[in-house]
């Protein structure tokens, strides 16, 4: 995955959210790390720059879009959620622990 940046609000985040997914980019925004200020992830890497270009352009025609739903019905079967949000709580444990560790310096 990955990241297109954080944007300002819930709302805004959405509204690219919704966007993207319209042309066949799936996403990832978890909002419990970080609030409105998450990071916004693209879910396949190889659709990182037509995503980019998306955002800047809403006329932009996506090379590979794929059936979102059915993206996300995958990831619900095969466990994709879980494994994000398993890799997200280890990095917010080692930046905890990187942050203990500094502190006592």
């Amino acid at each position: 995955m990955k990241s297109l940046g954080q944007f300002g609000s819930s709302v805004e985040c959405a509204q690219m959210r919704r966007l993207l997914a319209s042309r066949g980019i799936p996403t990832y925004w978890n909002p419990g790390f970080g609030g409105a200020l998450a990071p916004l992830f693209v879910c396949i890497d190889e659709q990182y720059d037509d995503a980019v270009a998306l955002l800047e352009d809403p006329q932009h025609v996506v090379a590979h879009p794929v059936d979102v739903a059915e993206f996300q019905q995958a990831e619900r079967t095969q466990g994709f959620g879980p494994m994000l949000i398993g890799g997200s709580a280890m990095l917010l444990l080692l930046l905890a622990v990187i942050g203990v560790l500094l502190a006592m310096h």
